[in-house]
């Protein structure tokens, strides 16, 4: 008897589980949509990957809190902003100009997409280390490259999945 209750707590547990996990993302996708709506007419190179990073980094948030100083919905570094102005060659741009500029949704994806190939260029195709690298830096990627805390990367690609499928479904219409 004993044991057949703690079989039944044990699957109410996992069911609760499922269920919880299923309407919280439920709840993020009008958000998500809207988000995406917005601003999915800009150029981007890697839509999907570009989105599913700014919704895990910020719920398609324009700020959010950090312990970091990370800015704007991808929650970039002024030192990341910094490293593509100098790739891209733009010359006379001040931290306050790149701070104003990452905090503009549109500029700051924009920027992130170029960056995001940028890192998958560095290594190699590998775009788990990229997205890696996005959130950990590619120095700290290169020294433990299967270190994710957080289960950064599945959650990227989780959502990844959800983005892809919406931005097919407002293409085929």
């Amino acid at each position: 008897m004993k044991r057949e209750i703690i079989i039944i707590l044990i699957i109410w547990t996992i069911f609760l589980l499922f269920v919880s996990t299923q309407v919280k993302a439920a709840e993020l996708l009008p958000h998500q949509k809207q988000f995406i709506d917005k601003y999915s007419t800009h150029v981007l190179k890697i839509p999907e990957l570009t989105f599913a990073i700014c919704g895990v980094e910020s719920n398609f948030g324009r700020y959010t809190n950090s312990q970091n100083p990370e800015y704007g919905v991808m929650q970039m570094k002024i030192i990341a902003g910094r490293h593509l102005v100098n790739m891209l060659k733009i010359e006379n741009i001040s931290d306050d100009k790149l701070y104003e500029e990452i905090n503009k949704p549109k500029v700051a994806l924009l920027m992130a997409d170029r960056f995001i190939r940028c890192l998958i260029d560095e290594f190699n195709g590998d775009v788990n280390k990229a997205i890696l690298a996005y959130n950990r830096g590619t120095s700290n990627v290169r020294k433990t490259p299967h270190l994710d805390p957080n289960n950064y990367v599945y959650k990227v690609n989780k959502l990844k999945i959800e983005v892809s499928k919406y931005l097919k479904l407002t293409n085929d219409k």
